[in-house]
């Protein structure tokens, strides 16, 4: 990757490292995540809209806390080529991360609804960076205050909030 980025972008014209391309994947999903929320940017939520009608059969339109989700995948999946760019984690290890996280969403799914509350405090709670949307949060799903709090760092703390 760290050789292919900068191929890829002088292709466009473009003096871009494989890092600059991370982090601008990361800072651009950050952004497509906030369209669930009153504050969010009606660009993303225009373009989001305007696929869904046009691209996609009615049955299969998805809600915007969704894509707003698969935004924070994406960006956790950035997150994790960056650290291994860095060589600060190995591309076995971050594998290994990212099947963790998956494997947390899914279990978060099948959480009984007297639970759902506790964990999403607790998860709420984990959350180190200032988010103008944090208020909105306490109501979303899960699975998308999962993908919001979610870090290569603290997977085990979020897995001990998991019923087993």
């Amino acid at each position: 990757m760290r050789k292919l980025t900068p191929v890829e972008a002088s292709y466009r014209g473009l003096k871009t490292e494989a890092i600059e391309a991370i982090q601008h994947t990361c800072s651009l999903t950050t952004s497509i995540a906030e369209v669930d929320n009153p504050k969010a940017n009606s660009e993303h939520k225009r373009h989001i809209q305007a696929f869904q009608s046009f691209l996609v059969s009615q049955n299969e339109v998805l809600p915007l806390f969704k894509w707003a989700s698969r935004a924070l995948r994406i960006r956790f999946l950035a997150t994790l080529v960056g650290i291994a760019l860095d060589d600060q984690l190995q591309p076995s290890e971050a594998t290994e991360k990212l099947k963790t996280a998956y494997r947390l969403a899914d279990s978060l799914e099948k959480v009984p609804g007297p639970k759902v509350k506790e964990i999403r405090l607790g998860l709420l709670k984990m959350i180190t960076t200032k988010i103008a949307y944090f208020k909105d949060l306490k109501g979303k799903p899960l699975s998308r205050v999962f993908w919001e709090t979610v870090t290569p760092y603290n997977l085990e703390e979020i897995a001990s909030l998991v019923p087993s």
